[in-house]
């Protein structure tokens, strides 16, 4: 069964959305791939839109095609925003929203000569894209192969579900997995996450030039096809590093 179906270029978004859950339906486990980690990646360009007499709206392209949005309040005229727009894409190109978070902390910021612009409404705008807009960072997909497994203890699935649909509680979560290089397998006790002795786990990252950008994570019973579990899991990382190192270097051949 074919679990990467083909999609436009640049729908990332939706490309996880759909494998997560096809992996879900093609071995019964509880199919979570994290989204690529939109701060590490290149910012492509930057558009300010007048969305009403007080409020602007950014909106942020990166290197993959992945779009970040925001709406801050903010009265300014439309020359002053095609001015900060100009004077921001002439700033902002090729750095990622961490580049711009270290540099609004250092020295720097403060010393820098803000030219023809109104530094107030600089700092503002950078300032929003730097804080977390509360976006779906992950996707989770069959919690219900485990729920009407009877081997596996519900008090003990609840609390792992509860886990992993809270953001806060399952990157903790995630950070259990250690430093993870290449597909790897978890079973039962050989887990760092208390309450994880009845599951056994699959892990692998995707990355883009080598870098971690997201990871693609399987959960299910330790009587499971260990051999399928993790070729799939290794096999959707693979093709995802392939699909975002593509959308890279297409966005580096357009500049």
């Amino acid at each position: 069964m074919e679990i990467f179906p083909d999609y436009p270029q640049g729908n990332v978004d939706q490309v996880i959305n759909r494998v997560s859950t096809l992996l879900s339906r093609t071995i019964p486990v509880i199919a979570i791939i994290t989204k690529p980690f939109a701060d590490k990646v290149r910012i492509k360009s930057l558009r300010l839109h007048k969305t009403s007499e007080d409020y602007i709206t950014i909106v942020l392209a990166t290197e993959m095609g992945m779009i970040k949005s925001q709406t801050i309040l903010k009265n300014i005229s439309e020359e002053a925003m095609k001015e900060i727009e100009k004077f921001l894409n002439t700033y902002i190109i090729d750095r990622s929203i961490d580049d711009i978070r270290n540099y609004m902390a250092g020295d720097q910021f403060f010393s820098e000569r803000w030219k023809g612009t109104n530094v107030e409404n600089i700092f503002d705008i950078l300032k929003s894209l730097t804080e977390d807009s509360g976006e779906e960072k992950y996707t989770i997909r069959g919690f219900e192969n485990l729920i009407d497994d009877e081997t596996v203890d519900q008090k003990t699935l609840r609390k792992l579900i509860r886990t992993l649909e809270t953001p806060d509680r399952f990157y903790e979560f995630l950070k259990g997995y250690g430093k993870v290089e290449d597909v790897s397998i978890f079973i039962g006790s050989e887990h760092f996450q208390e309450g994880m002795e009845s599951f056994t786990s699959f892990i692998a990252p995707y990355k883009v030039m080598n870098e971690p950008i997201g990871y693609v994570l399987v959960i299910g019973t330790k009587v499971i096809d260990y051999q399928k579990a993790m070729t799939l899991t290794w096999y959707v990382g693979n093709r995802l590093t392939e699909l975002l190192t593509f959308l890279s270097r297409v966005g580096e051949n357009k500049r």
